[in-house]
């Protein structure tokens, strides 16, 4: 059985524990999450750590459980806690990121199309990751961004 940690504690990391919680081949040993007001509590009987207490724990792999973000945690663990990329997965998340890119290139090539004017926003921002996407797309509109740095 492999011991794995679950980056993000949040919605995607719930499921994905209950998912890993009947597995036979996965053993969720903690959650990691980059939200200060996460580290330190508890999660389903474990931890909540911060990224950077990630070199203590003895795991397998790190299974990236946050959509938004997914470029800046990946970048996080790889870059500056110089963890490994085989020891990442990021499947779960990959997908689902993939198809909001889509969407919104879609999407900006239908208003172009139909000449739709007006300003775009991104609300829940987290690092950004997808508001450089959103600039791509619209590169002649006004992007305002909103956070709560709490949740909604």
């Amino acid at each position: 059985m492999k011991n794995i940690i679950i980056y993000g504690a949040s919605g995607t990391g719930e499921r994905l524990y209950r998912q890993f919680a009947t597995s036979k081949k996965y053993h969720v040993i903690c959650f990691a999450d980059s939200a200060a007001d996460m580290q330190g509590k508890m999660k389903f009987d474990l931890p909540i750590i911060s990224a950077e207490q990630l070199n203590a724990y003895n795991y397998d792999y790190i299974v990236i459980a946050t959509l938004p973000g997914l470029e800046s945690v990946f970048k996080k663990l790889t870059e500056e806690l110089n963890i490994p990329e085989g020891k990442i997965i990021k499947k779960y998340v990959e997908l689902p990121y993939e198809a909001r890119i889509t969407f919104l290139k879609c999407q900006s090539e239908l208003m172009y199309a139909k000449n739709l004017r007006g300003n775009i926003a991104e609300g829940g921002v987290l690092q950004g990751d997808f508001a450089k996407y959103m600039n791509q797309y619209f590169p002649d509109r006004k992007l305002y961004l909103f956070d709560t740095f709490e949740g909604f």
